[in-house]
């Protein structure tokens, strides 16, 4: 599979994908982990992934296990994917400004109580989640410490195939919500788009932890993770269509 797209591929309105485009060419980008590219992980003799590069700067690193190996998740190199069962985990410390910040999965689910990551304001109860949860009902929400989203996604929807998911994280007003361009049952095949207060809590530079939830409550991510991106800000939406448009190719993004 090529990094980039080696041709025109057409959004509408005359626009278009530039050959060789990648995330690198988001404005504002700020890390893009890719499980198609196999030298950015460290794996071991039984596909644990010990560690996970960023591949804009090289630099930023996801620990498997956070530091303890036998809760690293494994590699699938048929499905090119990081696989979370129950319980594993990935971490990384961070430092983002003050502001929104989006962040983006590719990622198809595999069990029906699945918080995709946790985002560890401190080390005691201020914190962000983006969970996939299964109570009162299969459904996707957002939520912190003190306030949830007001409208959840489908997990019949979410679970289907490698779907992208983004939110963008807001100190002031609502937080959004995205399944992008998720055709299902319920949702209307477009941008399906919840919001709500997600807290006030900036991001700062505390850890970053995907899977397993570290602190009391929830249960871990189920699923098949090929990319997590983040984004200073609130990108444009037809920033966005060119990244769906290039995750289809890339990725296998439905």
């Amino acid at each position: 599979m090529p990094m980039g797209l080696n041709f025109g591929l057409g959004l509408g309105s005359g626009q278009q994908i530039s050959n060789e485009w990648t995330p690198a060419l988001l404005p504002n980008i700020n890390t893009w982990f890719d499980a198609h590219l196999l030298s950015s992980m460290t794996i071991d003799g039984s596909n644990r992934v010990s560690a996970w590069v960023d591949r804009i700067g090289g630099i930023k690193t996801y620990s498997g296990g956070d530091g303890t190996l036998t809760l690293a998740p494994t590699y699938d190199a048929a499905k090119q994917a990081v696989i979370f069962p129950t319980g594993k985990l990935m971490a990384r410390e961070h430092s983002f400004p003050d502001g929104a910040i989006t962040l983006v999965f590719i990622v198809k689910l595999t069990g029906t109580d699945t918080p995709l990551n946790q985002y560890l304001m401190s080390h005691n109860t201020d914190m962000i989640r983006f969970y996939f949860l299964a109570t009162p009902t299969p459904a996707v929400n957002l939520r912190s410490s003190t306030a949830t989203l007001s409208n959840s996604f489908s997990y019949a929807v979410m679970g289907a195939t490698q779907r992208l998911i983004y939110f963008t994280h807001t100190t002031t007003g609502n937080s959004l919500i995205y399944g992008y361009k998720c055709d299902g049952t319920v949702e209307s095949p477009t941008d399906v788009n919840k919001s709500g207060n997600s807290g006030t809590t900036a991001f700062g530079a505390y850890k970053l932890v995907l899977g397993a939830n570290t602190l009391t409550g929830g249960s871990g991510l189920q699923g098949e993770l090929k990319a997590t991106i983040s984004i200073l800000g609130s990108p444009l939406k037809a920033d966005m269509d060119i990244l769906y448009a290039w995750a289809k190719e890339y990725y296998g993004v439905q």
